[in-house]
């Protein structure tokens, strides 16, 4: 009977502690993304020294305009990229979902300085494109 207490504390605090970990990490232990379509002005932007810039990863992006606010846009493939790219300036529809990328300070780059001073662990919105209509 103890052993079988012993284990179903251990497996109930490895859970426990994931989940946790997961979350002062910037994961999440939501594993479905909830799909929606935007449709706006789709803008190919340049580096700059902008936290916009700061926030989309530090070189060329694309934002989608709409009504009077602006999303940052990401994504892993190269298809999408090569259509974002051949639709830039264009009203577009895409399908994504949005979610809060964390960006932690690293001592050897430059990021953005808060009102205390001090550098720290900025979160940005985004919005992940999975596709264009």
């Amino acid at each position: 009977m103890k052993k079988l207490l012993l284990a179903a504390a251990l497996v109930l605090g490895t859970a426990f502690l994931t989940t946790l970990w997961a979350q002062t990490k910037g994961g999440s232990t939501q594993t479905k993304k909830e799909l929606k379509t935007m449709t706006g002005k789709l803008l190919k932007m340049p580096w700059s020294k902008s936290h916009e810039s700061y926030c989309a990863g530090g070189s060329d992006y694309f934002v989608l305009e709409v009504a009077d606010q602006r999303h940052i846009l990401q994504t892993k493939s190269k298809k999408i990229w090569s259509s974002l790219t051949q639709n830039a300036n264009k009203t577009v529809t895409l399908k994504g979902y949005a979610e809060d990328k964390r960006i932690e300070p690293n001592p050897m780059e430059q990021a953005p300085i808060g009102p205390d001073g001090k550098v720290a662990t900025i979160v940005c919105p985004v919005f992940v494109v999975q596709g264009l209509e």
